[in-house]
């Protein structure tokens, strides 16, 4: 994997619990890392969802390298958007591949 294709900056969050100010726990998302990342394809798609109508999905694949610890339970913010997880691909570090974040998220 090449330096000068890692264009981009990815946050990786994951979901955690902390208390309110009444001390109830509420899921908040914390950032995992910040990390550097190629934009290997970006999709987008028209889904219909019921009574919302016509919803644009994106699809991205993102490549960075690797990350241990990365799962389908985490989310992706990339360019100020989130994205859900929907596939972890690659990430074997004694070959030199990355990781291939397979994401959607709403247009």
């Amino acid at each position: 994997m090449k330096a000068g294709k890692l264009r981009h900056v990815i946050q990786l969050q994951r979901v955690t619990s902390a208390p309110d100010d009444y001390g109830t726990p509420v899921d908040t998302w914390a950032l995992l890392a910040t990390l550097r990342a190629e934009l290997v394809s970006q999709d987008k798609a028209e889904q219909i969802e019921g009574a919302a109508g016509a919803v644009d999905r994106v699809a991205l694949v993102l490549r960075t390298r690797v990350f241990a610890g990365v799962t389908l339970a985490d989310r992706v913010m990339f360019r100020g958007k989130i994205y859900d997880l929907k596939q972890i691909d690659g990430g074997d570090w004694a070959k030199g591949e990355g990781l291939a974040l397979h994401c959607e998220g709403v247009a």
